[in-house]
Protein backbone atom coordinates (compact mmCIF):
# COMPACT_ATOMS: atom_id res chain seq x y z
CA UNK A 1 0.00 0.00 0.00
CA UNK A 2 1.12 3.33 -0.80
CA UNK A 3 1.67 6.13 1.76
CA UNK A 4 -0.84 9.40 1.39
CA UNK A 5 -0.01 12.35 0.78
CA UNK A 6 -0.85 14.75 2.87
CA UNK A 7 -0.87 18.97 2.82
CA UNK A 8 -2.27 20.83 5.55
CA UNK A 9 -2.45 24.47 4.69
CA UNK A 10 -2.47 26.58 7.87
CA UNK A 11 -3.83 30.12 7.36
CA UNK A 12 -2.96 31.70 10.87
CA UNK A 13 -1.50 30.32 14.12
CA UNK A 14 -1.32 32.72 17.27
CA UNK A 15 1.36 31.41 19.57
CA UNK A 16 1.59 33.59 22.97
CA UNK A 17 5.16 33.35 24.52
CA UNK A 18 7.28 32.02 21.27
CA UNK A 19 9.83 34.54 20.06
CA UNK A 20 9.98 35.30 16.43
CA UNK A 21 13.36 34.78 16.25
CA UNK A 22 11.73 30.85 17.38
CA UNK A 23 9.83 30.55 14.89
CA UNK A 24 11.23 28.39 12.01
CA UNK A 25 12.20 25.74 14.44
CA UNK A 26 8.76 25.91 16.64
CA UNK A 27 7.26 25.10 13.25
CA UNK A 28 9.82 22.62 11.72
CA UNK A 29 9.21 20.85 15.15
CA UNK A 30 4.94 21.37 14.73
CA UNK A 31 5.15 19.83 11.21
CA UNK A 32 7.09 17.07 12.43
CA UNK A 33 5.20 16.09 15.35
CA UNK A 34 1.96 16.96 13.69
CA UNK A 35 2.92 14.13 11.04
CA UNK A 36 3.91 11.75 12.70
CA UNK A 37 0.89 11.99 15.06
CA UNK A 38 -1.40 11.84 12.03
CA UNK A 39 0.77 8.80 11.05
CA UNK A 40 0.47 6.87 14.31
CA UNK A 41 -3.37 7.77 14.42
CA UNK A 42 -4.77 7.59 11.11
CA UNK A 43 -6.11 10.20 8.70
CA UNK A 44 -9.42 11.86 10.08
CA UNK A 45 -12.49 10.97 8.03
CA UNK A 46 -12.92 15.19 7.08
CA UNK A 47 -9.66 15.34 6.16
CA UNK A 48 -9.79 12.05 3.82
CA UNK A 49 -13.22 14.08 2.39
CA UNK A 50 -10.99 17.09 1.59
CA UNK A 51 -12.97 19.15 4.37
CA UNK A 52 -12.16 22.33 5.35
CA UNK A 53 -11.29 21.96 9.16
CA UNK A 54 -12.42 24.99 11.44
CA UNK A 55 -10.81 26.55 14.00
CA UNK A 56 -9.08 24.53 16.99
CA UNK A 57 -8.61 26.47 19.94
CA UNK A 58 -5.94 24.77 21.70
CA UNK A 59 -3.89 25.26 25.03
CA UNK A 60 -0.59 23.49 25.76
CA UNK A 61 3.12 25.50 26.76
CA UNK A 62 3.99 27.97 23.97
CA UNK A 63 7.48 26.12 23.92
CA UNK A 64 6.45 22.66 23.24
CA UNK A 65 6.24 22.03 19.83
CA UNK A 66 5.63 18.55 20.22
CA UNK A 67 3.06 18.84 22.45
CA UNK A 68 0.75 21.33 20.21
CA UNK A 69 1.47 19.34 17.36
CA UNK A 70 -0.11 16.16 19.56
CA UNK A 71 -3.10 18.65 20.79
CA UNK A 72 -4.11 19.59 16.90
CA UNK A 73 -3.58 15.76 15.43
CA UNK A 74 -6.45 15.25 18.64
CA UNK A 75 -8.51 18.20 17.62
CA UNK A 76 -8.47 16.83 13.82
CA UNK A 77 -9.74 13.70 15.31
CA UNK A 78 -12.85 14.71 16.59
Amino acid sequence: MEPVKLRVHVDELVLHGVERRDAPAFAAALQQELGRALAERGLPAALAAHARIPSLALTAPAGDAARIGRAIAGGLQQ
